[in-house]
């Protein structure tokens, strides 16, 4: 996948992260995830400010996963082992921007430790270096990073510097 040049990509993993993990399936096999509303409430400040978003799944059946991105006019990016979410860190980089990973999952770490910077939910795996944000997977995981984004003093201040 090519990426537009923005100053700052993050790449948000879904499962665990936008959601809080719970599947429910229906008696016809449907899967259904719950998402918060509020990580769409701060999309077009970003957008505006050069800030893109794009949702990573390791997820094969990641129908759910789709049609929220298409909602909010995210791309889906389906990269199924940790290799791949790392190789994706890459590339955004090798595009110009800067990179914030947020997941949740030992699965998260290699992309994790590939960005310029890595967030986790409050309830995520936290490892050394990874900013714990204050909401729990499902709670407005991308609200909450991208507030913290948005403000020139936040946590994550380092990503609108010059390289």
């Amino acid at each position: 996948m090519g990426y537009t040049m923005t100053r700052i990509r993050i790449l948000c993993d879904v499962d665990g992260t936008l959601t809080d993990g719970t599947v429910i399936v229906g008696e016809d096999g449907t899967e259904s995830l719950r998402f918060h509303k509020r990580d769409a409430w701060l999309l077009a400040d970003a957008r505006a400010r050069g800030v893109g978003v794009t949702l990573i799944t390791s997820e094969v059946n990641h129908h759910a996963a789709l049609a929220r991105g298409t909602k909010l006019g995210l791309a889906l990016l389906y990269a199924p082992s940790p290799e791949a979410k790392r190789e994706e860190v890459r590339r955004a980089k090798a595009g110009g921007a800067k990179v914030l990973y947020i997941g949740d999952a030992l699965a998260d770490l290699l992309a994790m430790e590939e960005a310029d910077a890595a967030a986790c939910p409050y309830d995520g795996y936290g490892a050394p270096g990874v900013h714990r944000l204050a909401v729990c997977g499902g709670d407005g995981v991308l609200h909450s990073a991208l507030s913290i984004i948005l403000s020139p003093d936040g946590a994550f201040a380092a990503l609108w510097e010059d390289r």
